[in-house]
């Protein structure tokens, strides 16, 4: 049993035998100027010329990804050496977890390059403000462009001000994370509970793990 559980529940998981296995960090990309809320009679101007810097671009677009795609299954292939430990991320898994889930508020979509899968992505609106890379799936070599992409896509078909994406500490130091204009906002303990007996050590370790918000079992059915 892993992720990262809410506040109240760490003490308890921790005195049933879950253990501590690094940090799940909250990082937030802002997308337009209104988000610095900058105040006087330079808002305008400053605001103007924030968005513009702050604009992603990226020359991948994004296209909604259909049931058991096999494009998700290429993806997945060149994705999974870079992985020392992650759920299976194959089209079978992202159409059971997102297209059949009760609430259907996370799409998947393919992060297209020259028409050609070079990653996949779950995007979750959580408010008017905010949208949520729910999972990113990619070679470590397109990890940027499917951020920006994704990031681009909540721009122009969201009045969103900001994308995020929870990523486990150890993992996002080796992603382009500040690079594609990321930064930390918050943090949460990562538990990993493993049988008493047999139970294999290597799951402990955390410079192993990938874990995004797709490893959670919640889902909105409001």
């Amino acid at each position: 049993m892993y992720g990262a559980p809410g506040e109240m529940n760490v003490t308890p998981l921790k005195n049933g035998g879950s253990k501590e296995v690094g940090q799940v960090v909250r990082w937030v990309r802002p997308l337009r100027g209104e988000v610095l809320k900058v105040p006087g009679v330079l808002a305008k101007p400053l605001t103007t010329l924030a968005s513009k810097l702050l604009r992603p671009r990226s020359a991948a677009r994004l296209a909604l990804a259909t049931e058991n795609d096999p494009r998700i299954d290429r993806v997945w292939q060149q994705t999974r050496p870079s992985l020392r430990l992650a759920a299976v991320r194959d089209s079978a898994f992202y159409t059971w977890r997102f297209q059949q889930a009760p609430a259907d508020k996370q799409p998947i979509y393919l992060v297209l390059e020259h028409d050609q899968p070079v990653g996949a992505c779950v995007i979750e609106r959580i408010d008017d403000r905010i949208q949520r890379l729910v999972d990113v799936l990619a070679p470590p070599d397109h990890w940027r462009t499917c951020l920006l992409a994704a990031s681009e896509h909540c721009l122009e078909t969201t009045p969103a001000e900001m994308v995020e994406i929870k990523l486990l500490e150890r993992d996002s130091a080796h992603r382009p994370m500040h690079r594609s204009l990321f930064v930390e906002r918050g943090k949460k303990p990562f538990l990993v509970m493993i049988p008493a007996e047999r139970g294999d050590e290597r799951l402990l370790d955390p410079e192993r793990w990938f874990y995004t918000s797709a490893d959670s079992d919640l889902d909105d059915h409001s």
